[in-house]
């Protein structure tokens, strides 16, 4: 059995085996240099020995990587560098071209050659390319940047429209809408937006059924005065009534009158003279005055002369009291001296003496203008049913003064002088002397004389003359243009006195008609005036819902008086309706019928507070008490403005208007958020290139360097409001009736206004101009249907919003994805270099052609210029681009540093020992060997034992 087996055989064999795979191990390890060659070598170290292989490929790759952003980075800065190169020429060639000496054609030579520098600046930034990656144009957005833009035509602000507005029109006045109008098709004027209409009185509660024709009534006659001249006490007429004399008073002017049989002589007063030479009786005396009485201006037209024997009677053709005043009405003696008046004597002018001319240019009196005014009508009925049209005057652009100006006025010769004339007043003769003395008068020659040195003013003869520093300055006191016909003339001409003749006139004395002969009756008389009533008899109650019946019934009507000029308007300011508060008839005096609510919840009747409140405003009014309990108002009544049946023809009117108005509601969209960068405008309904714009921003920012608004063709005003906080209607409305209604009074001056119903959320913009327009011809740029609103911002100033690019590129240097470098070239395009945006402008706008636009490229301190701006974005990106080189260069050696860490690392681990593994196999393959000899001599002696027995 152990024979059978041969254990020797079989240990030995294994031993064999054994050396033979110890040596092939160290033989394979020679022949790779590593001593792990599969994970039998060693598990752990086969697998941490990958790994690091695997991180050795990678930061070979990354290394190519971080290779070619390096290149790609230089092939954008030589590039970019190629651009300030030109953008320096082009600064050399603006420098150039802003010189005067070149002419508009050198600057349109010039221009050529900076627009081609512009077309290959943006040449390279479209076609440079890497591995046919264009990398000058930017797929990032790095900043956003505003800035306002001042175009030469309004343009519609984008995305501004609140939407409020119904698009009733798509263009008007050749602008593009939607717009809607102010006024309606069926207006008094179609489209005018203003409507005036007469309306019955009948229509007011408490008129009088007797009023159906609108005419006062009750007015009864008034009585005349009459004076009596009486000479039937007279017999001797010759001797009796000669020279005497007697005076008549009227309201415009008292004549004198005197009997005579002489008409050559003379009297006082500038008595006109009644010639009763031939009279023989009195009553002859009393018709020669009647005759000149009743031929006479003033006193013809004052009284009725009637004559009955000797006696005259002088009815005044006037009634009422007034005809008893005796400084008007009335007739007196009068008594005038005699003796002999002489006049005149002395000389006139003045002896002046002549001074030789200045030499200086005197220039002429230029600039006067009159001034600008605008005259509107308002329509008032008449009486007899007759239109009259009331002018009413404003002053637009004020009259300008005529002004001249002299200088060299210290170096003239001493005693020169100048001679200035100003129509309607004495010329000023000015001659000029040494030192600084103030104009001063000299008497013994006859002109005015001046320091040729004095500093001051001094108003002579309607001019006013300014001396400063040697120059004269001479300005026509009144404005306008005729001032610029005042003169001046070198030099002062001589004159002399001429002597004024003695007259002499011998007058006649007369003696005074006796008070006797004279008797103003004064029974003048005034009858009943006329009136019309408002009985309020039903209204004798303190109740407050009837009272805003009663309210509701007057409110918008005005009243007027065919005698008195003005109407009396009732308006409500307790309402929440914005224009009941307003007046809407021209020339209009406001009652407020809020005071009757207040009065009637104070306990006052409807009657009482009404009436009271009338009477208060009202002068031709008066009160209407109880029949039968005198404390207590029950009415109003609107008198005549003359006692008599005079009254009965005058008349009460009653008027309803609207004014050109509009009412937006802003209860859907009042809150910040809806509001920011939207708004309204709406336009002036006599200029289609006026209009206001009501921009609205969720806060300011940078809004305060926003430039004002406005073209050479465009009137525009916008008024930009902060909502930012508001949450509601209510508070936008009371915001806008804080900005917007003080913009319209104080700073827009124009015609618009504001009126504000914050607790519904609307506002009313109405136009203050209380007459129709489209009717008239003195507004030659009025809009075809009036005025006008709109949905948005419509502005020539706009907010621009730019974006900055930049071409964003991932540099992939490690293992994992989110971990890698970014760089950013940015985008050098010439809208990026200098600064615009394409849909406003483009490269061609930033030419020499202009002097504004040469001083815009070049700069205005401390503004920089286009130019420097664009040089110093491209030396940016170039600054930029060469850390990212930097960054690169520096991930390029982390990356080389890593690789020679890991490759040591693995090294380590995996590289054999070559001696080591030499002595292993040596070793092994000797082992082998003698273990070869060893089971050769095990299986000779297993032989030999069989050989035996089988023996």
């Amino acid at each position: 059995m152990v024979i059978f087996n041969n254990i020797a055989a079989m240990s030995a064999l294994n031993e064999t085996n054994k050396n033979l795979n110890k040596a092939t191990k160290a033989a394979r390890q020679l022949s790779t240099g590593e001593k792990i060659n599969s994970a039998k070598d060693g598990a752990s170290e086969y697998a941490i020995s990958d790994k690091m292989k695997i991180r050795l490929r990678a930061l070979n790759q990354d290394d190519q990587n971080v290779q070619k952003g390096e290149s790609l980075l230089n092939v954008a800065s030589g590039a970019i560098q190629s651009q300030i190169n030109l953008l320096r020429t082009v600064k050399e060639r603006v420098l150039n071209a802003n010189n005067d000496t070149n002419t508009d054609a050198d600057r349109a030579i010039i221009q050529k050659e900076i627009s081609q520098c512009y077309d290959e600046m943006e040449d390279i930034a479209v076609d440079t390319e890497f591995n046919r990656k264009k990398i000058l144009l930017g797929n990032a957005v790095t900043h956003e940047i505003s800035s306002w833009v001042v175009k030469d035509e309004a343009v519609l602000v984008e995305d501004s429209s609140l939407d409020l507005i119904p698009d009733n029109f798509d263009s008007l006045d050749g602008q593009k809408g939607p717009f809607d109008t102010f006024g309606k098709a069926g207006d008094t004027v179609p489209y005018d937006g203003y409507n005036l209409k007469n309306i019955s009185p009948m229509s007011l509660p408490g008129a009088d059924v007797r009023q159906a024709d609108n005419k006062l009534h009750d007015g009864t006659p008034n009585k005349a005065n009459s004076i009596d001249i009486d000479l039937s006490s007279y017999s001797s007429v010759g001797t009796s009534l000669n020279n005497v004399s007697f005076k008549v008073n009227t309201p415009s002017y008292d004549r004198t009158f005197v009997l005579t049989t002489d008409t050559s002589k003379n009297y006082r007063n500038g008595a006109s003279k009644i010639n009763i030479s031939g009279c023989t009786t009195a009553a002859q005396v009393a018709d020669k005055i009647k005759a000149a009485l009743s031929g006479d201006s003033y006193v013809g037209r004052t009284y009725n002369v009637e004559l009955n024997g000797a006696k005259l009677t002088l009815t005044t053709k006037a009634t009422g009291t007034g005809t008893n005043y005796t400084g008007s009405y009335d007739a007196n003696g009068v008594s005038m001296a005699g003796g002999t008046v002489s006049s005149g004597g002395g000389t006139s002018g003045t002896n002046r003496t002549p001074a030789p001319p200045t030499g200086l240019t005197l220039g002429s009196f230029s600039g006067g203008a009159n001034a600008v005014t605008e005259t509107t009508y308002t329509e008032v009925k008449n009486p007899d049913d007759t239109v009259t049209k009331v002018p009413h005057t404003v002053t637009k652009v004020p009259a300008k003064q005529a002004t001249a100006t002299i200088n060299g006025i210290s170096g003239v010769t001493t005693g020169s002088g100048i001679t200035v004339s100003a129509s309607g007043y004495s010329r000023t003769y000015l001659v000029f002397k040494d030192g600084s003395s103030a104009p001063a008068y000299d008497s013994a020659n006859g002109y005015w004389t001046v320091g040729k040195n004095y500093s001051g003013s001094e108003p002579l003869n309607g001019i006013t003359f300014n001396f400063s520093s040697g120059k004269l300055t001479l300005t026509a006191n009144a404005a306008g243009t005729g001032g610029n016909s005042y003169s001046i003339t070198d030099g002062v001409s001589g004159s002399t006195a001429t002597t004024i003749p003695v007259t002499t006139v011998t007058y006649q004395a007369t003696t005074a008609l006796p008070g006797s002969a004279i008797k103003n009756k004064q029974e003048g008389a005034n009858g009943d005036t006329a009136h019309w009533d408002i009985d309020l008899s039903a209204y004798d109650v303190s109740d407050k819902i009837m009272a805003e019946a009663f309210i509701k019934e007057y409110v918008g009507k005005a009243l007027s008086h065919s005698n008195y000029s003005g109407n009396y308007e009732f308006v409500d300011t307790g309402t929440t309706n914005a224009m009941d508060s307003i007046y809407k008839v021209n020339n209009a005096t406001v009652i407020d019928l809020n005071d009757v609510r207040t009065a009637v919840k104070n306990g006052d009747t409807i009657a009482a507070a009404f009436s009271n409140l009338v009477k208060s405003k009202i002068g031709f009014s008066s009160l209407i008490m109880d029949t039968t309990d005198t404390t207590k108002v029950v009415g109003v009544q609107f008198n005549a403005s003359v006692p008599g049946i005079d009254g009965n023809k005058q008349t009460i009117s009653l008027k309803e208007g609207d004014l050109r108005a509009y009412t937006l509601d802003f209860n859907s969209v009042a809150n910040a958020a809806t509001l920011d960068k939207k708004g309204f405008r709406f336009y002036c309904a006599t200029d289609s290139s006026q209009w206001v714009n009501v921009a609205f921003y969720n806060g300011l920012n940078d809004l305060d360097d926003k430039p004002p608004s406005g073209t050479a063709s465009q009137d525009i005003d916008t008024l930009v409001i902060d909502v930012s906080g508001i949450n509601n209607a209510k508070q936008l409305v009371e915001l806008l009736d804080d900005k917007l209604g003080d913009y319209l009074d104080n700073q827009y001056k124009h015609f618009f206004k504001l009126a504000s119903d914050p607790d519904n959320g609307k506002i009313t913009i109405y136009d203050s101009r209380r007459y129709t327009l489209l009717n008239r011809s003195d507004y030659p740029n009025k809009q075809e249907k009036g005025a006008k609103i709109a949905d948005g911002v419509l502005d020539n100033v706009v907010k621009d919003y730019r974006y900055l690019y930049a071409n964003r590129l991932i540099i992939h240097h490690t293992d994992e994805s989110s971990n890698n470098i970014t760089i950013d070239i940015p985008q050098t395009t010439m809208d990026q270099i200098f600064g615009y945006s394409k849909k406003n402008y483009d490269v061609d706008h930033f030419n020499i052609l202009t002097k504004d636009m040469r001083e815009k490229l070049l700069g205005v301190p401390p503004d920089k210029g286009i130019l420097d701006n664009g040089i110093e974005y491209l030396t940016d990106a170039q600054t930029l681009i060469g850390a990212q080189i930097n960054h690169l260069r520096f991930a390029d050696q982390n990356i080389i540093t890593q690789n020679e860490a890991v490759t040591s690392a693995e090294s380590v681990i995996r590289d054999t020992d070559m001696a080591a593994s030499m002595m292993e196999y040596t070793k092994h393959n000797i082992l082998s060997q003698a273990s070869q000899s060893m089971l050769a001599q095990a299986n000779q002696n297993a032989s030999n034992a069989i050989n035996l027995l089988q023996g």
